[in-house]
């Protein structure tokens, strides 16, 4: 970015310049894959992928553009749009507006709570959500699932707490969801309470808590580097910015997508779990869905979308549209049941197993 004296930054950053911003691993496209020799995944991985929160996450732009986040992340403020001296209780933080420029201070842009849940995915429930619970409550479910009571009594919970196939749920919560930078192996309140959520079918406004928690950042007056939530925001302005959305390429890399190396590829130790009732249900909605393609090109000049989202019109049965679509193959003949064969393992890399790829025997 050469033009650097046009940009105004935000106050409370002191002296952050776009030169300093940090970037670490967070907030990662979701991956499904589990090797192939672990059988015990399948359950809890085929309800991740087929869950309301599925396109949250794995809604990812074509490209991140580290000047776009470094920009946004040097300029944002968050305020309250209709501030009022007469109501005794604070503004809710979700009804803070962001404000921000790119494009070396020529795009100001405001974002609100509404626009970052419809972009990102975490509108999952057409706004009708229950109060949050109590976080006693929380930890009390919890605990249902837990071989480590003792740890649930602390403020951060362990993930070694629980069986192994239950921490690849909160992996996806840390990781995926997460706009933190703390451990992988830690378990915060907020996070607790989206792990809650998801094993309980307790449908709290997930948007509102992530949207609450990146204003919470921006009104902290101490000096913030690291950029959170770097997928959701970067999908965000892809959508605010439309075609303005491109920079040169060694400006951009791919979203970094959630490592094979948290799956256990000892089956030895990921012994089958017993889901809730109502997460039964949920992976059995669809035998079989074709995940987002995570590695596209981009187009000189363009952006895309990557969203996992089915044709309405054809239901569970549409297994593979979206990477028909994406290949630009225009067979009408519906899509015919295969027989999974795993992928060979290249060099360098190990095999791995998608509950989404077909038919998969049950273990």
């Amino acid at each position: 970015m050469e033009e650097q004296q046009t940009i105004m930054y935000a106050p409370q950053w002191n002296n952050m310049t776009v030169d300093n911003v940090v970037f670490q691993s967070n907030n990662e496209v979701g991956n499904f894959n589990y090797p192939p020799n672990v059988p015990a995944y399948k359950s809890i991985m085929k309800f991740l992928l087929n869950c309301p929160l599925n396109k949250a996450f794995t809604n990812c732009p074509s490209v991140v553009y580290q000047n776009f986040l470094r920009e946004f992340w040097s300029t944002i403020v968050a305020f309250d749009p209709f501030p009022s001296t007469d109501e005794p209780e604070k503004c809710p933080l979700k009804e803070f507006f962001i404000k921000f420029s790119v494009l070396n201070g020529q795009r100001p842009l405001t974002l609100d709570f509404k626009t970052f849940c419809s972009t990102t995915g975490l509108e999952y429930n057409n706004g009708k959500y229950v109060a949050h619970p109590a976080l006693d409550v929380v930890k009390k479910e919890l605990g249902k699932i837990s071989i480590n009571l003792i740890y649930l009594d602390k403020t951060l919970v362990l993930k070694n707490s629980f069986p192994v196939a239950w921490r690849i749920l909160f992996t996806f919560v840390i990781l995926v969801l997460g706009g933190n930078y703390s451990s992988n192996e830690q378990v915060n309140s907020i996070q607790q309470l989206l792990a809650f959520s998801l094993i309980t079918r307790t449908e709290v406004d997930i948007g509102e808590i992530i949207y609450s928690n990146l204003v919470t950042k921006l009104l902290n007056k101490s000096k913030l580097k690291y950029v959170s939530y770097p997928r959701f925001i970067s999908f965000t302005l892809q959508v605010l910015l439309g075609s303005d959305y491109t920079q040169d390429k060694k400006f951009g890399f791919l979203p970094p997508i959630m490592s094979n190396s948290n799956f256990t590829k000892d089956p030895s130790k990921v012994i089958v779990i017993e889901l809730m009732v109502h997460m039964i249900a949920v992976k059995n909605w669809m035998d079989s869905v074709s995940p987002p393609p995570l590695a596209l090109k981009p187009k000189k000049g363009k952006s895309q979308t990557v969203t996992p989202t089915l044709p309405k019109s054809q239901g569970p049965e549409a297994s593979g549209a979206l990477s028909k679509k994406i290949k630009k193959h225009k067979s009408k003949k519906p899509p015919t049941k295969t027989k999974v064969t795993p992928p060979k393992p290249t060099e360098g890399s190990e095999q791995s197993h998608s509950v989404s790829s077909g038919t998969v025997p049950d273990p």
